[in-house]
């Protein structure tokens, strides 16, 4: 298979259906890495993710060490160019795991890309003293290069839909099947614990990203939002290399159709002093940096003015009765766990979310479906989905809608529906009315 024969099939991507087995991708990458020189071949597609109204990332990775540039053609015909030096004062990156800034988006721009990826042979070889021999490149594969690659950067619209899985816990063939059942979202949201814990980058590949990347196919936005497994494992300060959000955080918030979603890092489950944790986790801190991020996201005309406000992290805030013991493991203190918790749900609930507005709250880590129209404690309708389903959220003017199904892409559990009249403000309507009365 000659070089153009791939671009062809690797540009396809872009307007593929979402299906596993051998993609025309797959097949395109293998019969081009048999006739690459050296084998070079890509072995993560690239992906958008954190399409926040004005900037993204694209994500990409390759076999060997290699130098990454996307092109984007804007629709006023504009075309420039990034590479990943976003995060390295202007020297472009030269690995094997790219994450590439791209800025100057405005919402509800169609932008459309091709990522360039170029083998790097030769790169600055210890006591070269010759410029000539300094750098080798090799193959460039060029992801794109026919058919664009495209994405659509969220606005406020009529209509929303997402796909979110949680809890893969390294199962690769059961997260195919459920993308599966999903085949046509707008956006893909891993709510945690994707992995027992981070740790080779070819182990982060081929347990689930590679196959969340391929359901992306280059147009359709990836969220990684972390789970309390993501905080464990010697890749675990990787993360943000594959979920990398605005300001170097690992949360976000924007709008995508009439929602303004609220992606939150619940961060660890147990509290930073635990022996298991070794001493390596500065959690409580950061989350206190979350939280005043938070309030004043709250207080934004944005978010205040969606027709729907929805929070999506992996650890419900869970009543301290509810919260499982790690007595049997020998972990630490049950009171440790309660009072870790007591202060996640003070710190976020009570001092944040509470009366803000919010419309739904989407949870996992439980690995149990739970619905909760009555907020379970909470002002606002809780849904967990469980660790053997995927969720789609579907979004109206009037109404969300959260539809579930199994591996087997049957709808498994009842339509659940959240209408805009949001049950925070039902609550107080009855309040207002008997101080009316008084």
């Amino acid at each position: 298979m000659n070089r153009n024969s791939f671009l062809k099939a690797a540009a396809a991507l872009g307007a593929s259906v979402f299906a596993f087995g051998k993609s025309a991708l797959a097949q395109a990458k293998d019969a081009a890495a048999s006739a690459a020189s050296g084998g070079f071949k890509i072995t993560l597609q690239p992906y958008a993710t954190s399409l926040t109204g004005e900037e993204c990332f694209i994500i990409a990775a390759t076999n060997r060490r290699s130098r990454a540039e996307v092109e984007a053609t804007f629709p006023d015909g504009t075309v420039r160019k990034f590479y990943a030096s976003h995060s390295t004062a202007g020297i472009k990156h030269v690995g094997m795991l790219h994450s590439i800034h791209v800025d100057g988006l405005k919402p509800g721009d169609e932008i459309k890309y091709k990522v360039s990826l170029t083998d790097v042979e030769t790169f600055y070889p210890r006591g070269e003293k010759n410029l000539a021999k300094l750098f080798k490149l090799g193959e460039t594969i060029v992801v794109g290069a026919e058919k664009p690659l495209s994405f659509k950067v969220p606005r406020a619209s009529e209509t929303a839909s997402v796909a979110i899985v949680n809890d893969i816990h390294a199962h690769d063939a059961r997260m195919k099947k459920l993308l599966s059942a999903v085949p046509d979202a707008e956006m893909l949201v891993m709510n945690g614990d994707m992995d027992n814990r981070l740790e080779s980058h070819e182990d982060i590949l081929s347990r689930f990203l590679a196959t969340a990347a391929e359901y992306g196919a280059g147009r359709r936005p990836v969220y990684y939002v972390r789970g309390n497994h993501e905080c464990r494992g010697f890749g675990a300060e990787n993360f943000p290399l594959y979920a990398p959000f605005p300001g170097k955080r690992t949360y976000c918030a924007f709008r995508h159709g009439p929602v303004y979603f609220l992606m939150l890092d619940s961060c660890e489950m147990r509290p930073d002093n635990t022996p298991v944790n070794g001493g390596f986790i500065d959690l409580v801190r950061y989350q206190r940096e979350e939280a005043k991020w938070l309030e004043g996201i709250v207080r934004s005309r944005e978010f205040k003015s969606a027709p729907f406000r929805v929070a999506i992290q992996h650890i419900p805030f869970l009543p301290p009765t509810s919260i499982p013991g790690p007595e049997k493991k020998g972990l630490s203190p049950i009171e440790d766990y309660k009072n870790y918790e007591k202060f996640r749900r003070e710190l976020f609930y009570e001092n944040i979310l509470k009366g803000a507005g919010i419309d739904l709250i989407i949870n996992a880590h439980t690995h149990k479906f739970k619905w909760a129209p009555d907020g379970n404690g909470l002002d606002f309708p809780m849904f967990i989905n469980s660790n053997t389903e995927i969720a789609r959220l579907d979004a109206d003017m009037e109404k969300l809608t959260i539809t579930v199904f199994d591996e087997s892409g049957k709808q498994s559990r009842d339509t659940m529906r959240v209408f805009r009249k949001s049950f925070a403000e039902a609550k107080r309507k009855p309040a207002q009315k008997a101080a009316k009365r008084r």
